[in-house]
């Protein structure tokens, strides 16, 4: 985004962590006025319209393997298909796509949350609670798959107010006020969070979640023997895939979780981003390899789109720290001059 020098887009590099920017984008949606001024709007997974589009190729990728197993959907055979679908997951939100459209009727047995070394996702469906390790950064560890470095995980707390309706609230509350005291409940558990940076749910809550979510976790050495893997097989009969390091976090969490599979129970790996924007983990991961040119390699799966980008002029605005008023500051004098 940076090398876009058109008029209308401005970019701001935060000398911070993802959360950081994260809280500053829900401090100026917050800000009334500013929000108003300058019609902000959000495209990354706060938005539910990404949401609601990723939804699609949940459906779409369970209809293409009917389709390559010669099965009709609905007949008795379709019912015999086991699907687990593994989400390289950090904001939660392509995930919670996957929980929306199998509570629309996508017949998925189960959901695998994909974690690098900021595992708290991890933990909470080990324990039900959601706990902070206190350290720099607020405990956000830098990883090969950068776009999984997140502690707060903002759509997590969409699912988790599905989890308090069903499993938290009280069986005596009327149907039509369980919305707002499912919304009480969230509200507690996220003040608990910023209060002592942990919550628990509890077992119910938990045990509610497990009936669809399962989850793994990886460490970047794993990340990188899952690219060279894939990439250059043993198995002659295996095709070359070159992926990005997230995809391999989704990769090796489901070959960990899950047993070799039958076409009874299939395994659907979302793959996230294009290896060309991680190369420096797919170097990495490929470079010592013996008789392997990586700039050669590189260069069959590189998009056009990429080359001379990172010589192309830029333009960026650099704030030293995660401050609201440091942000509203240079919004306000690039949008105003």
């Amino acid at each position: 985004m940076t090398t876009v020098l058109d008029k209308n887009v401005h970019c701001i590099s935060v000398g911070g962590t993802f959360d950081d920017c994260q809280d500053l984008l829900k401090g100026l949606f917050a800000n009334k006025d500013f929000m108003s001024k300058y019609n902000l709007g959000a495209v990354n997974s706060i938005n539910w319209a990404r949401i609601l589009a990723q939804t699609v190729y949940y459906f779409h990728s369970y209809f293409t393997l009917l389709r390559s197993l010669n099965i009709v959907p609905g007949s008795v055979e379709a019912q015999k298909v086991q699907v687990t679908y593994s989400v390289p997951t950090g904001n939660f939100g392509d995930i919670l796509a996957g929980f929306f459209a199998n509570q629309m009727g996508l017949p998925a047995s189960k959901l695998l949350v994909a974690t690098n070394s900021n595992d708290i996702l991890y933990r909470f469906f080990r324990s039900g609670v959601y706990e902070k390790i206190v350290g720099t950064d607020g405990g956000v560890h830098e990883t090969l798959s950068p776009a999984m470095d997140i502690i707060i995980s903002s759509n997590f707390e969409r699912l988790l107010f599905y989890l308090a309706r069903v499993a938290a609230v009280d069986s005596s509350v009327p149907e039509a006020e369980k919305d707002a005291k499912a919304g009480e409940i969230v509200n507690t558990w996220m003040t608990e969070l910023k209060q002592t940076g942990r919550f628990d749910t509890g077992a119910q809550v938990l045990a509610e979640a497990k009936k669809i979510f399962d989850a793994g976790h990886v460490s970047d050495d794993e990340t990188c023997a899952t690219i060279r893997a894939y990439c250059h097989p043993t198995d002659a009969a295996q095709a070359s895939y070159v992926m990005d390091p997230h995809t391999a976090v989704g990769v090796t969490a489901a070959n960990t979780a899950i047993p070799n599979t039958s076409n009874q129970n299939v395994v659907i790996s979302l793959s996230t981003a294009h290896p060309a924007k991680f190369s420096e983990a797919v170097e990495r991961a490929l470079k010592d390899q013996e008789g392997v040119d990586f700039d050669e390699f590189f260069k069959t799966v590189l998009p056009k789109e990429f080359e001379g980008l990172t010589t192309a002029e830029r333009r960026v605005t650099t704030i030293p720290r995660a401050e609201e008023a440091l942000v509203i500051e240079v919004i306000a004098k690039e949008l105003n001059n």
